[in-house]
């Protein structure tokens, strides 16, 4: 007897154990009759399913507590083990309107013949388990949602767009019905209201908030988020926010930009029955964080804009200023130079008749007066000409028309050629130079730049002249004209094309000074640029490029 009251106590303390270990664990055990259809179920299962404990079911009435949606799974399941021995399914149950979650696992027990006599299973209340999995899901998602809107208001750079955008970001991150922005005006030491969506376009009828005024100005002055779910008896609520909105409930969140108050961003909701939780304030807090470096960036942006807009007015003001008086310039240069030709050619005239009519009388000393008179003459006719030329090309509308460059150069090359019959010249043109430009101009071009090439290889024999194109960067084509002569001194290449630059003396190599001025003037009206390369008694060579006409521009014949 003594041995049997042991094993009984042993019995009891064993099953005692099993009980705390599944009330503990929140795991039910439960076996079911399979021929009878009698379901028995131990205390912590009766307690999970919310029946009485004792009480038996059958199969039919337990399937009555699943939640209606997972009813068809679980039996699903069911049949499942009866076939194959084991199932597993986490599924719903509802006791006393209560929605429950429920990891069941079944396994089936067979007679000699193998027919299904018995079920034997466990089920874990997980409901606790799925309400944090769902929260951390939900927290996932919305630092997913922040991250894309943070990265989207980054990228947007106009203030009000931003404002906006910024706004109707907040509304939907926390789910609110409506929201606004105030902005910080240090100067006035306000928050004035910038935009608002939803019914919270009431916000704005506040105007300016001081600091520590209503929700705003007590998120501002305290630096911190606010969550007010009774803002209808609130203390602070602001009267025309009572008066003209459904308002419930308001969140506020203080943007701050390494310290600094750069304003709010409050979300509401209307009409009741909603709240803001802590964790929206959590979310919203980071989402100001970024909105607030968005704001200040936004803000930067603007004032550069700004700035360079006025920039660059002024340089368009300054640049009318520099064309006009440059027009003048050169129309006063022109009407000068035409001015003069008059005289000049009247001075020549007269000495002429001197010389031919008067030279019994004049000595010879007066008669070589005379002469230098006239080659300064010609010489200042000759300058007063190229100045001419240049205030043409400076002038005259461009005309763009495909042009041969290099027929051009053959022409201009063989009027030089009956010139100077006797000079040693081989000139070499490549084929296929054909151009976008004004021919009149771009004759003028090759006649200066040829005519220079020619003049300055007077002591070669033979001189060399080359007419050609190359690639340049980004396969610009450049155009050049290169021969073997005088050269220069790159120490002042940079001089070369400014008007009456001169660096060999006249009786070694005439001219005026103005060829290379004109040439480049030309190129500037085609858009171009112009440069040159020489080395002192090894040749030198002119490049330059054509682009798109920038002045004087007529349309294209």
């Amino acid at each position: 007897i003594t041995d049997r009251k042991q094993m009984e106590e042993a019995l009891r303390r064993s099953e005692d154990n099993l009980k705390r270990a599944q009330q503990v664990a929140h795991i039910g055990s439960w076996h079911l009759d399979i021929p009878s259809n009698i379901l028995t179920c131990s205390d912590e299962a009766c307690r999970i399913f919310g029946i009485p404990s004792g009480i038996s079911l059958t199969y039919e009435r337990f399937l009555g507590l699943v939640h209606p949606e997972d009813r068809r799974a679980l039996d699903d399941a069911w049949r499942a083990a009866l076939a194959c021995g084991r199932a597993s399914l986490e599924y719903r149950i509802v006791v006393a309107g209560e929605t429950r979650w429920i990891s069941g696992i079944a396994e089936i027990e067979r007679d000699a013949g193998g027919t299904p006599v018995r079920g034997v299973g466990t089920s874990q209340d997980i409901t606790q388990h799925k309400a944090v999995d769902d929260a951390l899901r939900a927290h996932v998602q919305q630092l997913e949602a922040l991250r894309a809107v943070s990265a989207e208001i980054a990228r947007e750079l106009r203030l009000p767009t931003l404002l906006d955008l910024i706004v109707r970001k907040a509304v939907a991150l926390v789910e609110g019905a409506g929201g606004t922005i105030f902005l910080w005006d240090e100067a006035a030491q306000r928050l004035a209201p910038h935009v608002w969506v939803g019914h919270s376009g009431n916000w704005g009828r506040e105007g300016q908030v001081r600091l520590g005024e209503g929700l705003v100005g007590l998120v501002a002055e305290r630096r911190g988020g606010l969550i007010v779910n009774d803002y209808r008896s609130w203390p602070h609520a602001r009267a025309c926010i009572l008066q003209e909105t459904n308002v419930t409930a308001v969140i506020a969140e203080p943007l701050l930009c390494h310290g600094r108050l750069v304003g709010v961003v409050a979300i509401d909701h209307q009409g009741g029955g909603r709240h803001f939780m802590d964790h929206d304030l959590a979310l919203l807090r980071l989402f100001a964080a970024q909105a607030a470096v968005a704001v200040e960036n936004a803000k930067l942006y603007t004032e550069v804009r700004q700035d360079a807009d006025e920039l660059e007015r002024k340089v368009e003001e300054r640049t009318r200023d520099l064309q006009a008086a440059n027009a003048d310039l050169e129309a006063f240069a022109y009407s000068v130079s035409h001015d003069l030709h008059a005289p000049l050619i009247g001075i020549d005239g007269f000495s002429h008749l001197l010389l031919t009519k008067y030279r019994t009388v004049l000595d010879a000393q007066g008669q070589e007066y005379l002469q230098r008179v006239r080659v300064a003459t010609h010489h200042m006719m000759e300058r007063i000409n190229a100045l001419l030329t240049l205030a043409r090309v400076s002038h005259q509308p461009v005309a763009l028309e495909p042009v041969d460059l290099g027929a051009l150069a053959r022409a201009v090359a063989n009027d030089l050629r009956q010139r100077a019959p006797d000079r040693s010249a081989e000139i070499r043109i490549q084929d296929d130079l054909v151009v976008h430009g004004d021919p009149r101009l771009l004759r003028a071009l090759v006649e200066n730049l040829l005519g220079n090439a020619w003049k300055f290889t007077t002591r070669r024999c033979p001189a060399r002249i080359e007419v050609g194109r190359r690639s340049g960067e980004a396969n610009e084509a450049v155009y050049f004209v290169r021969d073997n002569g005088a050269g220069f001194d790159m120490a002042y290449a940079d001089k070369l094309f400014g008007a009456f630059e001169r660096f060999h003396a006249a009786d070694e190599f005439p001219g005026t000074g103005i060829g290379l001025a004109t040439v480049k003037r030309i190129v500037q009206r085609h858009g171009g640029r112009v440069w040159a390369e020489g080395v002192v008694d090894a040749g030198a060579t002119f490049f330059f490029t054509l682009g798109v006409p920038t002045t004087g521009l007529e349309t294209t014949r």
